[in-house]
């Protein structure tokens, strides 16, 4: 899990949305 911190936060909001 060492991806950009971007790509974690947008998988979240996605995954909220």
């Amino acid at each position: 899990m060492l991806p950009s911190l971007s790509s974690q936060l947008y998988l979240w909001v996605v995954y909220i949305l």
